[in-house]
């Protein structure tokens, strides 16, 4: 039986890793056919995603450059863990650890003294869930501490856990529990699962994975990280899973006494997202035109969310996408007009809320939606006044900006797709 954990109104600092808003359940040992059971010497669980990486060298590696695996320890994330202490008291931080450190929360480590709990969407979170409940108010993981781990590859034959697969971590739903995500107050706060929901590739039925986990040729993968000149002495861990018992007959496959198999595809686990330069050129595409009429020019710019199966931005209503444009001229001058694309946010006093904890605590209304939506696009025109004759360099960028609590230029906007043109 699973049982799910859900935030009262008001939990003590002691206990908010018991509960979050993005509810994570556990079941301990139940509902594995013993078939499944690796033998006894098989992985702690949950385990630290170092131990998964033994044998997951490549998955693991790619994992660690993803903002999965910084969700907890994040600087930008402490700072707003911190700031939100301050100003909503302790309590208010549970709605925050659900999804930053959903291990921490599904196993009760109330004071972070695991390393599971720091490594934030780790491994053993995704691959323990084994339902979403979209009942109640936000999406619920159901997790399960085995010995077996879930994922969408069918066949495999670990040789230190059980493998388990899964329809639903080759779907959207499996990512819901933390990408959608309604406050106290019950206002729709991230509304990304819901957006991909409404889009068309979700009615093709791409799902979140296809962009931000693609799969990709597992040996070339593999091989790349290996290869590298400090991980050569691992190869053996390959052979400890993945080889059975001497002496069995080359090309064998692991399941009857063979060498490791040269297996397909691997889901790319960088899970690149929104601070990705080349992820949201592919998404948001553009196209200049600049005419002079008279003693203007008059600039347009075509653009569309291309790609991306939710609005853009999306997520935090404190993230903006800006494009601007700029007309530098031979005479000196150095022209520039913005458009942002946002939510904006408001509180019950319908005040716009600047921050974005005070976001998900505070936020209760809509003023204004100016995002992309999923294939949506749209005519931007701009007019400089610039005296005939006067040779003029046109250009634009998109930038996204990511936090108002970025510290540094990093993090807080990301540039992409620049253009330009010149004009007599």
């Amino acid at each position: 039986m699973f049982r799910d954990i859900r935030p009262p109104a008001q939990v003590a600092l002691t206990v908010l890793l018991l509960a979050s808003a993005h509810a994570v359940g556990q079941t301990t040992n139940a509902g594995t056919p013993r078939s499944q059971e690796p033998p006894e010497a098989g992985l702690p669980s949950p385990a630290s995603a170092e131990i998964c990486g033994d044998c997951h060298r490549a998955a693991q590696e790619a994992w660690k450059s993803s903002a999965h695996a910084h969700s907890m320890d994040s600087r930008l994330f402490q700072d707003a863990l911190y700031y939100t202490g301050i100003d909503l008291g302790s309590s208010a931080r549970g709605s925050c650890l659900g999804c930053h450190s959903p291990l921490a929360a599904a196993i009760g480590d109330a004071g972070m003294k695991t390393k599971v709990s720091w490594e934030g969407v780790t491994c053993d979170y995704c691959h323990s869930v084994r339902q979403v409940s979209m009942e109640g108010r936000n999406p619920a993981a159901k997790l399960e501490f085995t010995r077996v781990r879930t994922g969408p590859w069918q066949g495999e034959t670990p040789g230190r856990h059980g493998a388990l697969y899964s329809d639903l971590h080759a779907s959207s739903l499996v990512c819901a529990p933390c990408h959608e995500y309604r406050n106290a107050l019950g206002f729709p706060v991230i509304t990304t699962f819901s957006e991909w929901q409404e889009s068309p590739y979700a009615k093709e039925g791409h799902s979140c994975q296809f962009c931000h986990m693609p799969d990709v040729d597992r040996v070339a993968l593999v091989q790349r990280i290996v290869a590298a000149p400090t991980d050569q002495e691992r190869h053996s861990h390959c052979q400890s899973c993945h080889v059975a018992t001497a002496g069995a007959a080359p090309g064998q496959s692991p399941s009857s006494g063979g060498h490791l198999r040269q297996r397909g595809r691997l889901n790319l686990h960088e899970m690149t997202g929104s601070r990705t330069a080349d992820l949201l050129a592919r998404a948001v595409t553009a196209r200049l035109a600049a005419v002079r009429e008279a003693n203007q020019v008059k600039v347009t710019v075509d653009i569309a969310n291309q790609t991306a199966g939710h609005y853009v931005p999306t997520g935090s209503p404190l993230r903006k996408l800006v494009l601007e444009v700029h007309a530098d001229t031979d005479n000196g001058q150095h022209l520039v007009q913005e458009r942002t694309y946002q939510r904006i946010v408001a509180d019950r006093e319908a005040k716009p809320v600047q921050l974005e904890y005070m976001a998900f605590e505070r936020g209760a209304r809509v003023i204004s939606d100016t995002r992309l939506a999923p294939a949506e696009t749209r005519s931007e025109v701009f007019r400089f006044d610039v005296p005939a004759g006067v040779h003029t360099r046109i250009s634009f960028a998109f930038r996204y900006f990511y936090s108002p609590l970025s510290k540094t230029e990093s993090q807080r906007n990301t540039t992409f797709l620049k253009l330009g043109t010149d004009l007599q």
